[in-house]
């Protein structure tokens, strides 16, 4: 059992449900469901094929409680710490859709919501990074590709393009991550183009690569290089 979350396709007609407690329900806008089939928590190394897989860790991170039964989850941070997730293929999201069109059906993406480990795209595209900012209510933390990176955490070996992310609800909003926190966490040979949407109120930070950085003591490096 999975838990209280559930969650329809609005370009299905058959609704997919999971047992959530505590979560309204969940709209997912576009054509992809996230798949899981590929995490096992008894290994420290995941390979992401297509788009489905990208949203089954996206999902995986953000609603971590929902599957702590299923593979003994305690904390956010345990889905990704000591873990490396590698992109096998270029990804698109939203094929034939570009930024600045207007679109029916998009597939909506919520970001990786933290990662502890390391997430290495191979030198992969990922495209058609989609968000109109419709619904907030997700995504109520930092928030960008991946929403927090944290101590001992990396991106690297990835390209982002022809993307569009919108919130202005969130603390800290970046097309590659939202915030880096903790110290000794790397952004490493990336790229991205992707457009960032989002209004600098209350304490909120809006960046290109990067929302905002938190760490203590310079002990504890924050690192971005080879990074545009």
């Amino acid at each position: 059992n999975e838990g209280n979350l559930a969650y329809t396709n609005s370009s299905n007609t058959e609704s997919n449900t999971k047992d959530f407690e505590g979560y309204a329900q969940v709209q997912l806008v576009g054509s992809i469901n996230p798949d899981f089939s590929w995490f096992n928590a008894a290994n420290h190394e995941f390979y992401l094929d297509d788009a489905a897989d990208l949203l089954g860790l996206s999902y995986l991170t953000r609603y971590y409680e929902a599957y702590k039964n299923t593979y003994g989850f305690t904390s956010a941070a345990s889905v990704t710490k000591g873990n490396t997730f590698y992109l096998t293929s270029d990804i698109d999201l939203n094929p034939g859709w570009k930024v600045g069109e207007s679109g029916t059906n998009l597939t909506t993406f919520y970001g990786i919501a933290t990662m502890y480990g390391i997430f290495d795209g191979q030198g992969h595209t990922v495209s058609g990074l989609y968000n109109n900012g419709t619904m907030p209510d997700l995504i109520t933390s930092d928030y960008g590709f991946i929403g927090s990176l944290h101590s001992g955490g990396k991106v690297c070996n990835l390209i982002l393009k022809n993307g569009y992310l919108k919130s202005d609800s969130t603390s800290g909003l970046g097309s590659v991550v939202g915030c880096m926190k903790g110290g000794s966490c790397t952004i490493e040979n990336v790229y991205s183009d992707v457009t960032v949407d989002g209004t600098a109120k209350n304490g909120n930070i809006v960046g290109g690569l990067v929302g905002g950085t938190w760490a203590t003591g310079l002990a504890n490096p924050l690192t971005i290089k080879q990074a545009v």
